[in-house]
């Protein structure tokens, strides 16, 4: 049997996501840490210590509250019901397959449990030793899943699904003792051709599956305690990295990676598969290019995140070895100017501060075009100053490095101001200038150079705004959209905008500044916590409530065209769609920063959204997935049988029976969720209530069908039936030609 899960649906999603071994980070008690059961030199690690606890922290983020609401409730029941059937009906086919007539799939049964620890980890990747026999490589791939309090066993899920499909197949699919003297796991067998080992393992509650042996074994040691030494913990670049990011919770979501020798393997796979396709000669570039990147310079990349009081805190790290090289060299040298921030209106939706040394990118591509082919650096230098030319001319030819790139930055912000039609793409981007003279010539050349080649599609106009030189861009109707480039000189920013309407706003803000973000309650709730005493690296704030609006408001003028275009039941009912209010209620802003030292770089965010809503967006595809797989199986049903053609008939008074009925039915569930239970009659429908002041149906008076007569209710049951006595007027408890709908 189906039944529905009980659990609230971010919960279900984080156990979904927990389930694929997508999540987790560190402890429970009693119990090793992840980091205690991997080899010091793991590539790769994402982690929780205890799912349980990560879970409970899920439920006082915002998105937990928003789902927790009544209407939201209201508006999942008929998805939820529609799931719920799409999985007994995907069932029902799935027993017509031989060797699956008795499969039983419960999604209380997936969902119930609570988890420890969960992992995902890259320990090794070693590349195939043909002449030792080894032709594919050895992927350190390993997955631990600790269930508890009545989880699923997924080994045993696993091997019945292996069993019935190999035995559908003819197939001899299965898990064989495979481990070595002093190791049990198993191994599949049965499997046609080559490839990397499948095997499973258990350490207590800990269910363990890899794909090598050298991972699962280590796992194994550190797990029984036969081996207790060499582990991640214990790692220096590692521990330096939890030092920094100094979050102790079992809950927390923990992410690790050796990225300096996840590039060295990178480049050995990279040579290995140029030496297989006789490119031997070529072989020592990869390393030349490696070097001058100077990515071998991270020690590590270290995350966490969790929730504190409903907060989402997350903290990286990147650790630096050494004087920084390559890329790595042109982090920025000195602060961001936080003065920006004056000019930025207090309801601004958005700004970001950072640096970039576009010069340096500049030169940094062509260093490594030199390396690989300095013909090729020759050649793309002559057809960049051949370009200039044909731009600036023979006498004045545009140099694009030092008379644009040299002049533009460090110096970054972006600014989203709040615009009153969220169609309307509304952003300012300011680029610190050295010469804004050249910058703003070599802009006009550029764009003239381009009318001429577009054959005059789009055009410039210069106009004065407050003294500032306004440089206008016609695109031309071709584009499409309602959008109106324009760039000036303000103070000592090149200040670009897709309207010339925000343009003349931030002019007229930098001359007389109104009230800044920094009267902003919600940016100075996070905004404090920036610290004034380091290296700032870049600050970045985000009004999530009014982002979400924005979108929210757009798809609810989309739905309507949807509902109308579609001819197949949605998997949702418009009059139930929560109000924009109860969406984002609990939603605020969202701030990082980074700062820099000597050692590496350190951001730090606050968001009313964490790894939740990754939790949520998967639950929401396999749903939908599921849904999307059963109307597909109906519609080839259908193909098979069609069913007699029906004339739709705009507007008759069936629709607007069904419209009704509609409207009726989602009153009856708001009223069952407020009060714990069915109501008796409709009209208690009408009784105002301090959630919903007009009644849980929003209206005045209770709805009469298009032939003059009351709607009829009645429970029956666990559900009720709601009808109208149809065109002849006459009551026949939803018989007849009476219209009705039932909710079992």
């Amino acid at each position: 049997m189906i039944r529905a899960p009980r659990r609230s649906l971010p919960a279900l999603a984080a156990a979904l996501l927990s389930g694929a071994g997508l999540l987790a980070p560190v402890a429970v008690a009693q119990q090793s840490h992840v980091d205690r059961l991997l080899p010091a030199d793991t590539l790769f690690v994402v982690s929780v210590d205890d799912h349980a606890s990560y879970s409970k922290g899920v439920e006082e983020m915002p998105l937990g509250k928003i789902m927790a609401e009544a209407d939201v409730q209201a508006f999942l029941e008929k998805p939820k019901s529609m799931l719920t059937e799409a999985i007994g009906k995907l069932q029902s086919q799935i027993r017509t397959q031989e060797g699956f007539e008795n499969f039983e799939l419960s999604m209380e049964e997936l969902t119930s449990g609570s988890y420890g620890r969960i992992f995902l980890a890259l320990t090794h990747f070693a590349m195939p030793d043909p002449q030792a026999g080894q032709m594919f490589p050895d992927i350190g791939l390993v997955i631990g899943v600790e269930g508890k309090d009545g989880a699923p066993d997924w080994q045993a899920l696993l091997k019945d699904v292996l069993a019935r499909a190999a035995g559908n197949a003819g197939m001899q699919l299965g898990f064989q003792p495979a481990g070595a003297e002093g190791y049990e796991y198993e191994q599949l067998t049965g499997t046609p051709g080559e490839g990397p080992p499948v095997l499973m393992a258990r350490s207590g509650n800990l269910q363990l599956f890899s794909l090598s042996h050298r991972s699962l074994q280590g796992v194994l040691d550190r797990a029984s305690g036969k081996v207790v030494d060499g582990a991640l913990a214990g790692a220096a670049a590692y521990r330096d990295s939890q030092k920094h990011i100094a979050i102790d919770d079992a809950g927390a979501i923990r992410l690790w990676m050796n990225a300096g020798m996840g590039v060295r393997t990178l480049a050995e796979g990279i040579k290995l598969a140029m030496a297989m396709e006789g490119e031997t000669e070529h072989l020592p570039l990869v390393d030349k290019i490696v070097e001058k990147t100077g990515l071998l310079g991270i020690k590590g990349i270290a995350s966490a995140s969790h929730s504190a009081s409903g907060v989402a805190v997350s903290r990286a790290y990147l650790g630096m070895d050494g004087e920084p090289k390559g890329l790595l060299a042109l982090s920025p040298k000195e602060p961001i100017d936080l003065s920006l921030l004056d000019v930025v209106p207090k309801n601004a939706t958005g700004v970001s501060i950072m640096q970039l040394d576009v010069a340096g990118i500049y030169d940094f591509m062509m260093d490594i075009v030199k390396t690989v082919d300095p013909n090729a650096h020759a050649e793309v230098n002559g057809m960049i100053q051949g370009f200039g030319m044909q731009i600036g001319g023979q006498e004045t030819p545009l140099d694009l490095r030092n008379d644009i790139f040299a002049n533009i930055g460090p110096q970054f912000a972006f600014v989203t101001p709040r615009s009153s039609n969220p169609m309307m793409p509304s952003f300012l981007l300011m680029l610190e200038t050295k010469d804004a003279a050249k910058v703003i010539d070599g802009l006009r050349k550029l764009l003239d150079f381009g009318s001429q080649m577009s054959g005059g599609e789009f055009t410039t106009k210069v106009s004065s705004y407050k003294e500032h030189d306004i440089v206008q861009i016609n695109v031309g109707a071709e584009m499409g959209m309602p959008v109106n480039p324009a760039f000036a000189i303000v103070g000592d920013y090149l200040t670009l905008s897709l309207n010339a309407g925000d343009l003349k706003r931030h002019i007229r803000n930098s001359l007389q500044p109104g009230e800044s973000i920094h009267a902003n309650e919600d940016f100075q709730r996070f905004y404090a916590k920036v610290p004034t005493d380091k290296h700032l690296a870049a600050l970045s704030y985000t009004d999530v409530k009014k982002s979400v609006e924005d979108g929210y408001s757009s798809l609810v003028m989309a739905l309507p065209m949807v509902t109308m275009a579609a001819d197949f039941e949605l998997p949702f009912e418009m009059a139930l769609l929560p109000t924009q209010e109860k969406i984002t209620q609990h939603l605020y802003g969202s701030l990082s920063y980074t700062v820099m030292d000597e050692q590496g770089a350190f951001t730090q965010s606050y968001s009313p959204i964490g790894g939740e809503a990754l939790g949520l967006l998967v639950a929401g595809a396999a749903c939908g997935g599921a849904l999307f797989g059963v109307a597909k199986m109906e519609a080839v049903h259908s193909a098979e049988a069609p069913p007699p053609m029906v004339a739709r008939v705009e507007e008759s008074p069936n629709d607007q029976v069904r419209y009704d009925l509609s409207n009726l039915k989602a009153g009856v569930t708001i009223y069952k969720l407020q009060n714990g239970g069915l109501p008796s009659s409709l009209d208690q429908l009408l009784e105002p209530s301090d959630a919903y002041p007009q009644g849980c149906l929003g209206r005045d008076a209770l709805p009469v069908d298009p032939w003059g007569n009351g709607y009829h209710y009645e429970p029956r049951g666990a559900g009720y039936a709601l009808w109208s006595n149809g065109p002849n007027g006459a009551n026949d408890r939803g018989a007849g030609d009476d219209i009705l709908v039932e909710k079992k």
